[in-house]
């Protein structure tokens, strides 16, 4: 099974990218959201239908200790306001996910 995990998740844009994933229906869906600007209110209707990890990908140490080994994600937080937009030290390499 594909494990998809979106950055921003809870976010207007993010949980309408969530939202489409679930719709296809081929994989497991992960959203990292700080909630600083996205709200879970957004993911309300498919909340039994996504893993939700509350955390902010800007610190790099949380992400990695939580979620490196957890699944593979290289990813710009396009759906984060500009100010918030992370820079790509702070992305997780590649690796295989579990």
């Amino acid at each position: 099974m594909k494990k998809y995990v979106v950055t921003g998740g809870a976010g207007f844009i993010g949980s309408a990218l969530v939202r489409g994933l679930i719709a296809h229906g081929d994989g497991e869906v992960h959203v990292i959201d700080n909630l600083l600007t996205g709200s879970k209110q957004n993911l309300k209707e498919i909340w039994s239908r996504i893993e939700l990890h509350i955390a902010d990908i800007r610190n790099y140490e949380e992400i990695t200790t939580r979620f490196y080994r957890s699944f593979a994600t290289r990813t710009w937080c396009f759906t984060s306001p500009p100010f918030l937009r992370c820079p790509g030290r702070f992305m997780i390499p590649c690796r295989h996910m579990k």
